[in-house]
């Protein structure tokens, strides 16, 4: 699935690491730290993480936005048939 490759939703301790792969959401955390502690600005290589990190990002953000916009309403419309109240999700989220 999708999310999984940008979020590890297995990480239940601080060890989950070493059972389950670092994604794009922890590698930018840690990006952040590194960037944030830092007494300098970013460095080169910084900067091609983050970049890296956002490419990677973009197809899931694609995805993200695609379910949004027509696989969430088509499942509210059919579960609103059925008289089955609809999800929603506040805009921007």
């Amino acid at each position: 699935m999708w999310s999984r490759r940008l979020l590890q939703v297995n990480s239940k301790s601080s060890e989950s690491n070493l059972n389950y792969p670092v994604l794009i959401d922890e590698r930018l955390h840690s990006l952040l730290f590194s960037v944030e502690s830092a007494d300098a600005a970013p460095t080169k290589q910084q900067y091609e993480v983050f970049e890296n990190m956002e490419k990677q990002s973009q197809a899931l953000l694609a995805r993200y936005r695609e379910l949004m916009s027509k696989d969430l309403p088509a499942l509210n419309e059919m579960v609103n048939k059925q008289n089955i109240p609809a999800l929603y999700v506040p805009a921007g989220k």
